[in-house]
């Protein structure tokens, strides 16, 4: 027994001599650096290893504690591949030093290099935030704005009467604004009065929480006269203004047009603040008479299919900010096509509309020889007007024989599309052209013909559900 013992711990020291020894037959990483440093990201980079060709480069970035100990004090990890002299470095915090190690995989057994010694590198101070002018001013409120901070998990609003800020409007003397926030309802002032609004960013950096300097001071003027401003804020409307086609509309809050919130069918314009989102439901309709602003990202603006958004005047200011359209084909199964055309303007690519869609499987219909086209569905975008035919995904549902087919949504990102379309029709062949509805709402096909009937034969071939 003590034989056999004694030789089972020869063999694990022998092993562990083994381990050891194979891996230090890779060579270190060289060269590393760390760039483009602001609060919350940095960029790293390093040259190849002596070893290379080999398999992967992997990272780490700590707080504390030594390289492959585990995830106390661990903040960001990775691994690229044989080639790669880069990678991105994010989940960082403001002020804050932090200590980058790194190795090289050279083979899949695997083999690995010793980890670098510690590069270290210390995060930016948490910016201080850029106001900007207000949306919505009036005569007894405005809507203070600011561009984001990176890392901020917050902001503080002073509002005064006085450039200096001895003495602070009551309410917003430091008032925290929640970090998803870049604007902030400041009401219940008086008309014709200068105010002054200024900001703070919060945020956490590596010896706890941490607040900017204070921003640059934008000045205000309430206007002597009450305004057709309606807001909605804290869910409900301010000072009970229900909106009408002769308000301007802010939404200061979260808001959705449906047959649960029926007090907004028709409005002069519409400005979504940063932070909030809206939705027309399905059924539903919002007229706007002038021009649609959203300050907020294109997934917070959504009209979703069979909903409306119809604009009034052609010659209206234009459209600001992009939103998101949804629209569902005819019912259908995979192989089956559908022809589209964008209710938006903007840069999305037919294949970033349909990424399932086999890449030569989207059309544009050719006039002169009467067939489809393919085009490119990398770079090509959606034209206003024009129609196109596209294959249904790859991953929808196929026919088998016995079950039904599908719709299948369809999610257009842009600009909406407001004022006269011009589409340029072909006379050749037999004289057909692929056009499509190029607005966010229905129009009259009756209307369509009328003012058309010089261009187009009293007749209109409708494809999809809408």
């Amino acid at each position: 027994m003590k034989f056999k013992f004694t030789t089972k711990i020869h063999f694990l020291i022998l092993s562990l001599i083994i381990a050891t020894t194979n891996y230090a037959q890779c060579n270190q990483p060289t060269g590393i650096n760390v760039t483009d440093i602001t609060s919350v990201s940095a960029v790293l980079s390093w040259s190849e290893s002596t070893s290379a060709p080999g398999i992967a480069y992997s990272f780490e970035v700590r707080l504390s504690g030594l390289p492959g100990s585990g995830v106390s004090g661990l903040v960001d990890s990775g691994s690229v591949g044989d080639g790669v002299f880069t990678s991105p470095l994010s989940g960082l915090i403001s002020d804050t030093t932090y200590f980058v190690y790194m190795r090289f995989q050279c083979s899949s057994e695997p083999l690995f290099s010793d980890w670098t010694s510690a590069v270290t590198f210390t995060t930016s101070t948490l910016s201080s935030p850029v106001a900007g002018a207000p949306a919505g001013l009036s005569d007894t409120f405005f809507s203070a704005r600011w561009i984001a901070v990176p890392g901020a998990t917050g902001y503080r609003l002073d509002v005064s009467e006085f450039s200096d800020f001895s003495t602070m409007l009551a309410g917003y003397d430091n008032l925290f604004v929640s970090g998803g926030s870049t604007s902030r309802l400041v009401s219940g002032l008086n008309p014709s009065t200068d105010y002054y609004y200024r900001l703070r960013a919060e945020g956490l950096s590596g010896s706890g929480p941490v607040t900017s300097d204070n921003s640059n001071v934008i000045m205000i003027t309430t206007f002597n006269e009450p305004t057709f401003v309606a807001v909605w804020t804290e869910g409900a409307w301010l000072n009970d203004i229900l909106p009408t086609a002769d308000h301007d509309v802010i939404l200061d809050d979260d808001f959705v047009s449906d047959e649960n919130n029926s007090t907004m069918f028709e409005v002069k314009s519409i400005t979504l603040n940063e932070g909030y989102s809206y939705t027309i439901a399905s059924g539903n309709s919002l007229i706007v008479y002038e021009n649609i602003i959203n300050n907020s990202n294109a997934s917070s603006f959504v009209v979703q299919n069979n909903a409306n958004l119809f604009q009034l005047n052609d010659a209206a200011s234009p459209n600001f900010g992009e939103i998101t359209v949804i629209r569902n084909s005819s019912e259908i199964f995979r192989l089956d096509y559908t022809m589209w055309s964008s209710p938006v303007i903007g840069t999305q690519t037919l294949k970033q509309f349909s990424p399932q869609t086999v890449d030569s499987r989207f059309y544009e219909y050719n006039s002169s020889d009467d067939i489809y086209s393919p085009i490119d569905p990398l770079t090509s975008t959606f034209e206003p007007g024009n129609g196109y035919f596209i294959r249904s995904p790859n991953n929808h549902v196929a026919n088998n024989g016995t079950n039904d087919p599908q719709r299948w949504t369809g999610t257009f990102t842009g600009v909406p599309t407001n004022g006269e379309v011009n589409v340029a029709l072909e006379t050749s062949g037999q004289g057909f052209n692929l056009v499509g509805n190029p607005y966010p709402t229905v129009i009259s096909a009756d209307v369509l013909l009328q003012q058309n009937a010089l261009q187009i034969l009293t007749a209109l071939f409708i494809f999809g559900e809408g």
